[in-house]
């Protein structure tokens, strides 16, 4: 194996500063432990639920699980002084708790069929792109001939008419019936636009929208903003362009812990209140007291103990 050079990669981890990582990722990993207790309860909630097209009684849990699972990944990097990277989970994060925030406010089961309709037509469209004989795949060919670089010989995959048929009965199941009607009304109306689920029936149109309508602007101004520059690649030379020993310009290194005790925080705090105000209060209210219980210990064990473990590398 190749041995990084040391000042952009120093591996292994300074002994002192991965006692800093470990708390970090147990900080989390606990999170992620108790989100699974949360998650089971929710779907023995709805599992006497059998009933065609009971997957929309699971929508927020898909939501939920989706959380827990970027929760963990997060934690996982922060074990490894990944924190920079992080960034990009945590505006996933943030804009599924927005989402899920947003269906379980009201109307729960016109809001979940929503996400499930545009879920449906999503992979529908995809499939419609790889099956033979389609004016879409017909399309899909000539744009790959004139624009393609790697794959411009496949236009097709096996089974692709299978999988589109399947998913064309999905979207034709009476429980879609309103919220396919409105979905193709919408398409008509914005034919190239990337329909977001909770834009349905006049909901808002784009993250900023959604986190205004749920008096969440301030977590999309001053997170979701600047996670999502890690995302599109751009503001790439805040603290990575630094002053050298030397005095002269030089780059940080490729781990830059400096940053995990924020990147841990901030996903301790959306954690937090999705747990609280959200799954507790709205999904499994028959297990608030467990949950609060938990969650007076977790303050005394991570919470707390989080605000004073910053590490300084000046």
């Amino acid at each position: 194996m190749t041995k990084p050079i040391d000042d952009l990669l120093p591996l292994p981890i300074d002994t002192k500063v991965q006692q800093y990582m470990d708390f970090y990722h147990d900080a989390l990993h606990e999170l992620v432990c108790f989100g699974t207790h949360m998650l089971k309860w929710s779907l023995e909630q709805n599992k006497p639920k059998t009933e065609i097209g009971s997957e929309v009684d699971l929508a927020a849990l898909l939501l939920f699980r989706h959380i827990l699972e970027l929760v963990d990944a997060i934690s996982v990097q922060i074990k490894a002084g990944i924190a920079v990277p992080c960034k990009i989970q945590l505006r996933a994060l943030l804009e599924a708790y927005l989402s899920l925030e947003y269906m379980l406010a009201k109307d729960r089961e016109r809001r979940a069929t929503c996400f499930m309709i545009v879920d449906h037509y999503r992979k529908l469209n995809i499939y419609r792109k790889l099956t033979s004989g389609t004016k879409e795949n017909e399309k899909l060919k000539l744009d790959l001939k004139q624009y393609g670089s790697f794959f411009t010989g496949l236009s097709t995959v096996p089974g692709a008419a299978h999988m589109l048929e399947n998913q064309e009965k999905l979207v034709n199941l009476p429980i879609y019936k309103d919220a396919r009607e409105e979905y193709l009304r919408v398409v008509k109306k914005k034919p190239n636009a990337d329909i977001k689920w909770y834009s349905l029936y006049e909901g808002p149109s784009s993250v900023l929208w959604l986190a205004t309508r749920l008096k969440k602007l301030d977590l999309y101004e001053f997170f979701y903003k600047s996670w999502s520059n890690p995302t599109h690649g751009t503001d790439l030379s805040t603290n990575v362009l630094v002053r050298g020993k030397d005095g002269l310009g030089a780059m940080n290194q490729i781990r830059n812990m400096g940053e995990a005790h924020d990147v841990t925080t901030q996903t301790v705090m959306l954690t937090s209140i999705l747990y609280m105000e959200l799954i507790a209060v709205k999904v499994i209210p028959e297990h608030r007291r467990q949950i609060s219980e938990w969650f007076l210990k977790y303050k005394v064990e991570y919470r707390t103990p989080l605000e004073h473990r910053k590490i300084n590398f000046t």
